[in-house]
């Protein structure tokens, strides 16, 4: 019997209703939510407890009765029908959108919490390089810093933005501070020093470098030497809070190596 089938038996047999008592509750779902797809009937409820009828097979109506009686959240329902990422955290065929933009949830957000789980910003730098996890001085793991979701972001760099390419490429993964939004005024001994911002303005959002203007009424968003900027409104100072808005400096980004996406997209 497959996996999923086994996890929806174990949700009816945790309420102790057998198969014809489900299906009756689903009927009443059906007439409550004036719609007969809702509807099922227990010997098809048995085939997919039994693996007859595989669950991506059964319909979202179906399904959603299903949830809605056995008291379960979307969460459960879309892990019972999507299938395993596996490499897909590392090996991504998908690929990511046009334009930057934040993410928030599914397969890119689940990449980023990889990637957060290597990184220990709080912790030092131990001597020689290391592939072990980070941990405090007494040896236990901690949570990572970047977890404050009300403070950190998630976001991709779109194929659209090459404001700070070679250093940061579209599909770059970022992880951006909403508390960190000031543009410091002093100069950098290299370009790895000097703060990445994202900001949002009328065109979109964009990874890049900033100078502020007019005692910071003002920003200029800045180009890596070998970069473009996307759009003609970017050649200018912004006004922030009309034209442009700082949502949080990059604290973390990630991408795949050039040579390793070639080679998979061959």
């Amino acid at each position: 019997m497959p996996q999923r089938g086994k996890i929806l038996r174990s949700f009816r047999e945790a309420w102790g209703w057998t198969t014809r008592q489900v299906a009756e509750k689903s009927r009443k779902l059906a007439e409550i939510w004036g719609d007969s797809e809702y509807a099922l009937d227990a010997s098809y409820i048995s085939k997919i407890e039994n693996g007859g009828t595989p669950i991506p097979a059964v319909s979202s109506g179906k399904l959603a009765s299903m949830m809605e009686v056995y008291s379960k959240g979307s969460n459960t329902l879309w892990n019972l029908v999507k299938p395993p990422r596996n490499g897909f955290l590392v090996d991504d065929p998908l690929g990511g959108p046009e334009f930057t933009q934040m993410i928030r949830e599914g397969r890119l957000a689940e990449k980023l919490a990889v990637l957060m789980a290597s990184a220990y910003p709080e912790s030092s730098i131990p001597n020689q390089t290391s592939i072990s996890p980070m941990r405090d001085n007494d040896g236990r793991s901690r949570m990572h810093p970047f977890q404050d979701r009300k403070r950190y972001i998630r976001a991709i760099v779109g194929l659209t933005d090459y404001c700070l390419f070679p250093l940061i490429c579209p599909g770059t993964l970022l992880i951006v501070d909403r508390q960190c939004k000031s543009i410091p005024s002093y100069d950098f001994f290299s370009e790895l020093e000097r703060p990445k911002f994202l900001i949002e303005t009328h065109d979109g959002m964009f990874c890049c470098w900033c100078d502020s203007l007019e005692g910071g009424q003002m920003i200029r968003v800045v180009q890596h030497p070998l970069g473009t900027l996307p759009h003609r409104s970017l050649h200018r100072p912004l006004k922030l809070g009309r034209e442009a808005e700082i949502i949080g400096e990059v604290t973390f980004w990630g991408m795949e190596s050039p040579k390793h996406r070639q080679v998979r997209d061959i």
